[in-house]
């Protein structure tokens, strides 16, 4: 009987759904993560640097580009959880009807969409990691920690 009611275990049934039809399509969905902070950080980092130069930070000077590597990160961790959060749950309610058969299981709709937002928020985690990797990598980010100093 479906009621109002929240289990953990029907919000990790819904997100575990998600992460093995992510398993299976991770070349595709690895791509993006990657390929878009290299673009964005050669792309500006490279391109606006000699234009900005330095940017001055708390009294030090920072290069342009590990002053842009920490914001990439960010946009990393917010485009992947908003394109996943809006569109990719839009397609699956939508077209895809990933929902309707989710919903024909013992689910109810509040623990769909709570799956829905942790897979979100899991697609998150995993672009602001693959672009904080690429940050060092390029070696925008050292010492663990990004350019600027905790005071």
């Amino acid at each position: 009987m479906k009621g109002n009611y929240v289990t953990l275990w029907g919000v990790y049934t819904v997100w575990h759904r998600h992460a093995k039809v992510y398993q299976k399509t991770w070349l595709i969905n690895f791509l993006l993560p990657i390929s878009e902070p290299i673009i964005y950080l050669v792309g500006f980092g490279y391109g606006f640097s000699p234009l900005v130069g330095e940017v001055i930070y708390n009294g030090e000077a920072v290069s342009y580009l590990k002053f842009l590597a920490p914001g990439m990160i960010s946009v990393g961790v917010l485009f992947q959880a908003f394109s996943e959060g809006a569109y990719s749950s839009f397609i699956r309610l939508s077209f895809q009807g990933t929902w309707k058969s989710l919903l024909t299981a013992p689910l109810s709709f509040t623990e769909v969409f709570l799956g829905e937002w942790l897979w979100a928020a899991s697609k998150g985690i995993v672009g602001g990691t693959l672009t904080g990797m690429v940050a060092v990598v390029l070696g925008f980010i050292r010492d663990g920690i990004c350019w600027y100093r905790y005071h």
